[in-house]
């Protein structure tokens, strides 16, 4: 939707995606290679946008070699939490400077844990939704939610297809922005 509006877009992400007009893919695999990337971008940028975490864990340990099950009777998984990229660009140097708008999926009391999430990962503003309906959100072309600011400003969005919820995000964050 940014890039169809004129913006240069960087698009960084650990999944393929189509070829878009104006949108530039820069393919990482893990949390690191994408905390990285995301520093390498953030140069010049105005806003932000983190749309899903890569992972909430990681195993604590990567096997060097295949893990055969004749030699390993009982395997435990040990995982360990993956830093948070957003709330991690938000508290350095080059990030603070950046409008940054997170997500935050919820099965209930959305705007208590929106607004928590925002206060605690340090951004300007988070949109909400409810990933308990099957009508929006995962699985669906279409999406509902809430646009909440650090200002305090809230802003309902109703069901719409995803296209249609990112000129809307777009359209209320704009007018936020820093002016150059």
């Amino acid at each position: 939707a940014a890039a169809d509006r004129g913006a240069r877009v960087v698009l960084v992400t650990t999944v393929e995606h189509p070829t878009h007009n104006g949108v530039e893919v820069r393919p990482v695999e893990t949390a690191a290679e994408m905390l990285a990337e995301l520093r390498t971008q953030l140069d010049g940028a105005d806003l932000l946008v983190m749309a899903a975490a890569v992972a909430d864990f990681r195993p604590s340990k990567v096997a060097g070699n295949k893990i055969r099950r004749a030699e390993t009777v009982h395997l435990t998984l040990d995982l360990e939490p993956i830093p948070d990229l957003i709330a991690t660009i938000g508290g350095e140097k080059g990030g603070a400077g950046v409008y940054r708008v997170g997500f935050a999926a919820e099965g209930s009391d959305l705007d208590a844990r929106a607004l928590e999430k925002m206060k605690k990962k340090g951004l300007q503003a988070i949109v909400a939704n409810d990933i308990s309906r099957k009508d929006v959100g995962f699985g669906s072309d279409h999406n509902e939610g809430v646009i909440q600011f650090a200002d305090g400003t809230r802003q309902e969005i109703p069901r719409m297809t995803k296209r249609e919820m990112a000129d809307r995000i777009l359209d209320l964050v704009g007018p936020r922005l820093p002016k150059p």
